[in-house]
């Protein structure tokens, strides 16, 4: 007597001669190496990419960048000013600059700055007159010291050792405080006596008053100063067109230092990972692990959560 399967037992028979076919005609392309001139390629993108660095000279040849854009700041608005900043001098005047947090680099380089290069600071005021966080290390370094340790050597303000240093700044603070904006005047006063060139007027913002207003105020004519002593043809709000130095390249797995790539993590990894501390701020916060949590009150459909006792 004749055996007979079941339809659905023929169908996946089938299905799988199909897949077992197709795996032996595809064989070389699925289990094959990659080719000695893919091998090469990512050779030369590794050997290429810019290794990290806490020398800002280094950067900014690494970066082919013309303007470094520091900033000190403890919320978050210094940065995103140095940031608009670098986007203005890429799209209005073709300038690379690089925007660079200032815990991140080694300032006493600062005497090596590059005559032909220029240095903008967007410099907070925080608390009672003092740095931020990212900036404390720079500040206390120059403020109210007689002798500084610089690459070179130890200078004094009558060596002048920044006498090469072309530099325009802004300061954010609030009047309602004591020593408003003190972080950006005495920068600014300690950078001449150093012998710096300062371009530009001081810009000074006041967020109880209007910090937008008083930044863009400041912004146009520092622009104009900065063309100048850069060499650089002005060219007015709007009137060029904005040009990409986005460059996509397609790498393989496992191609990027997992160590300096950022996947929305609470904290900024890029400064532990050259040296320095992490800054917490209104980007960066600070994930404090919850250890208790109270209801205050509750009242039908409404009730209030406190989490208290953090580490």
């Amino acid at each position: 007597m004749a055996t007979t399967f079941p339809a659905s037992m023929e169908l996946y028979a089938l299905t799988g001669l199909v897949v077992v076919c197709g795996l032996y005609l595809l064989r070389d392309f699925i289990f094959s190496s990659p080719k000695p001139q893919a091998k090469e390629t990512e050779a030369k993108l590794k050997a290429d990419r810019p290794k990290p660095t806490r020398n800002i000279i280094e950067k900014l040849q690494q970066t082919q960048s013309k303007i470094a854009i520091f900033y000190g700041s403890q919320t978050g608005t210094a940065e995103d000013y140095a940031t608009r900043i670098a986007k203005e001098g890429k799209q209005r005047f073709g300038l690379p600059c690089l925007v660079a947090d200032i815990e991140a680099y080694d300032m006493d380089k600062m005497d090596e700055f590059p005559p032909d290069c220029l240095a903008i600071f967007i410099m907070a005021t925080y608390g009672e007159g003092e740095p931020t966080d990212n900036a404390n290390d720079f500040y206390h370094m120059l403020i109210g010291q007689d002798e500084i340790n610089f690459s070179k050597g130890t200078a004094t303000p009558q060596d002048k050792p920044l006498s090469h240093l072309k530099y325009a700044m802004f300061g954010l603070g609030n009047r309602t405080y004591e020593h408003f904006n003190a972080v950006a005047y005495k920068l600014d006063e300690t950078f001449t006596k150093l012998g710096a060139q300062r371009v530009g007027e001081l810009g000074i913002g006041d967020d109880d008053a209007s910090l937008e207003d008083d930044f863009i105020g400041w912004k146009e004519p520092a622009w104009r100063a900065i063309c100048e002593a850069t060499g650089t043809a002005h060219v007015s709000a709007g009137k060029k067109t904005a040009v990409s130095n986005i460059i996509i390249v397609e790498q393989e797995a496992g191609f990027v230092d997992e160590s300096l790539l950022h996947l929305g993590e609470l904290h900024d990894k890029t400064a532990s990972s050259m040296g320095g501390k992490p800054t917490y701020d209104a980007k960066y916060p600070y994930n404090a692990p919850v250890k208790v949590t109270r209801e205050l009150f509750s009242s039908g459909d409404r009730n209030c959560i406190h989490d208290g006792n953090r580490y």
